[in-house]
């Protein structure tokens, strides 16, 4: 289950059988989730931009390790060890992978209407992300004493549906 802070990786009862936080080295939850889907997943490098760094997408069919490959110098000079820069985000668009129900905590899956969404506690469409809408917030402290909010996030397509679900994205004024 995605959540703002961890992905959770349940067993057949719902029972959280670990998490692994977005902070967390990429490669722990690679090989984490290398077992949950039975096999290595297809892997594919990206450029940054001005807006967000280069890294690697790791694909196991609907589910994606999104790594982020940040300047790790920069990243301890500047003490900003906290969700804003993530080592890796996931996002899935489809409702299983392997036999393996993906889903937001609230249940939330790829391909779920649209109103079954908006109507699930947490749903928030006055706050702002720049990829979609919030449906589980959580307030977190940067080390400056800052505050930010980390989200899970639901994206509506064109025919009222959800189109995926991610994890974590800051909740902002504005984007670029």
């Amino acid at each position: 289950m995605a959540r703002p802070d961890v992905l959770e990786l349940r067993d057949g009862d719902g029972a959280v059988v670990t998490t692994l936080s977005y902070m967390s080295a990429a490669g722990e939850a690679i090989a984490a989730l290398s077992v949950v889907f039975d096999g290595p997943p297809s892997s594919e490098e990206y450029s940054g931009t001005m807006h967000s760094p280069p890294g690697v997408r790791h694909r196991w069919g609907g589910f994606v390790l999104d790594e982020r490959l940040y300047d790790e110098q920069m990243r301890s000079d500047k003490e900003l060890d906290y969700l804003v820069w993530p080592r890796f985000a996931i996002f899935f668009d489809a409702p299983a992978g392997n036999d393996i129900p993906m889903s937001s905590v609230q249940g939330i899956q790829a391909g779920d209407s649209w109103e079954f969404a908006s109507a699930q506690p947490g749903f928030d469409s006055e706050l702002f992300t720049c990829v979609g809408t919030p449906v589980d917030v959580l307030d977190i402290s940067a080390p400056d004493g800052t505050a930010a909010q980390a989200t899970v996030i639901v994206l509506e397509s064109d025919e009222g549906s959800v189109r995926w679900v991610a994890a974590p994205e800051m909740v902002a004024d504005g984007c670029a």
